[in-house]
């Protein structure tokens, strides 16, 4: 015979809640303090891995315009990561205090081309009141003045010139075509050449030769690399120029028959001011600008321009300039 039983089971209720409560209360301890330890075990790793950029931040602030040296810390040679920024600093560095001192000694050789401009014209007013003169010899020396002032502002407007291609930032694309600026150059060097007697020797022009230069900076190039040929020319001497295409170069050369250029000289041609013949500089006018706006136009169009002493005699100047290429294709 089955007898159903039923068992009932009593527990208080309080003591229930009180151990639930109490587990509760321990994970969240537990956790909190688990949670403590990883924060600081997590920022003592992350200064710890940090410090190799402080270290590296740190020393680029040592840098200034007194002091340009640079060192990488060690620390930051450690991590190959860092080994790429620490490089880029480096560099970033070498080409601003290349910069710096370009510019300071810009305005250095600036300052004294001015001064010396500025001089002589001051000496020829000097000496023309030292005493009274004749009509014609206030003419005459108005005359020298007037030259003195004029090649003043020569040297001003090739100093603006010089500034606006090496700063001014490049303004899009241009088109000109660098045939014609050629022939314009050599038309406006015509008479200067005559004065001198030197021929110009030109082989056949390409009907064309389209560049990304502006008209204006492409004549500037061209005359200024021919006024310098004709003034390191002997009198009766020949300037033989030739340009050519060949994808995806524009070739301008451009070589005179004069004395050549001494090897001391050839590294410092385009440095602004540079004279290798102070004397006849003076003479014909020359400011030593003319071959630092052509590198500087040069390097405006994506070119490069070099000057080297030919085998047969004399010196020779090669301008390469890209080619311009439009939407359409090679121009």
């Amino acid at each position: 015979m089955n007898h159903k039983v039923t068992v009932v089971y009593g527990l208080p209720e309080g003591r229930t809640w009180h151990s639930i409560f109490e587990a509760t209360r321990f994970f969240i301890y537990a956790t909190l303090i688990l949670l403590g330890i990883t924060a600081v075990v997590l920022s003592w790793l992350i200064r710890r891995s940090l410090l190799p950029i402080r270290e590296l931040a740190q020393e680029a602030e040592k840098v200034d315009a007194e002091r340009w040296a640079f060192e990488a810390p060690a620390s930051s040679q450690q991590f190959h990561e860092l080994r790429p920024l620490a490089s880029a600093i480096e560099k970033t560095l070498a080409r601003l205090q290349r910069s710096f001192e370009q510019q300071r000694r810009f305005t250095s050789d600036a300052a004294h081309e001015l001064k010396t401009d500025l001089a002589i014209a001051k000496s020829s007013l000097q000496l023309l009141a030292m005493r009274r003169r004749t009509a014609e010899e206030y003419e005459r020396g108005l005359d020298v003045g007037l030259e003195d002032i004029a090649r003043l502002e020569a040297t001003v407007q090739k100093m603006l010139a010089l500034a606006r291609l090496e700063q001014s930032p490049k303004e899009g694309s241009h088109e000109s075509d660098f045939a014609q600026a050629l022939r314009n150059a050599i038309a406006q060097c015509q008479s200067y050449a005559d004065l001198r007697g030197v021929i110009f020797e030109l082989s056949d022009l390409p009907s064309s030769a389209k560049i990304n230069l502006n008209s204006e900076d492409a004549l500037l190039l061209c005359s200024n690399v021919l006024v310098n040929a004709i003034q390191h020319s002997q009198e009766n001497a020949r300037i033989a120029i030739s340009l050519t295409v060949h994808s995806p170069w524009t070739e301008l050369r451009i070589r005179d028959h004069g004395d050549g250029i001494a090897d001391s000289d050839l590294p410092h041609l385009f440095d602004a001011f540079y004279r290798s013949d102070v004397s006849r500089s003076r003479n014909t006018g020359g400011t030593g600008l003319g071959l630092s706006i052509c590198k500087a136009i040069c390097a405006r169009a994506g070119g490069r321009i070099s000057i080297a002493n030919h085998s047969s005699g004399g010196a020779e100047v090669v301008i390469l300039l890209p080619i311009l290429v439009t939407k359409s294709g090679i121009n």
